[in-house]
């Protein structure tokens, strides 16, 4: 039921073990749209979840992760 709501209320859905299929499968062609694809989750993830809950701090936390391994792209 709760994926139901996420999908109806995100317009570009993404999870991690799509983006991993994606990867062991050729499917990026380059390192850009990897990283579009993982920013995607993690503000989807703010987006979606309540401010103060644990997942959103996990997000927070990895959103700045993948932020600063951007600046290598």
């Amino acid at each position: 039921m709760a994926q139901c709501m996420f999908v109806q209320v995100i317009p570009e859905p993404r999870c991690l073990k799509n983006i991993q299929i994606g990867l062991e499968k050729g499917r990026y062609k380059d390192a850009l749209d990897v990283y579009t694809d993982l920013s995607l989750v993690f503000w989807n993830a703010l987006f979606y979840n309540e401010p103060k809950s644990q997942i959103a701090a996990d997000a927070a936390s990895l959103k700045a992760c993948n932020h600063d391994i951007s600046r290598f792209i």
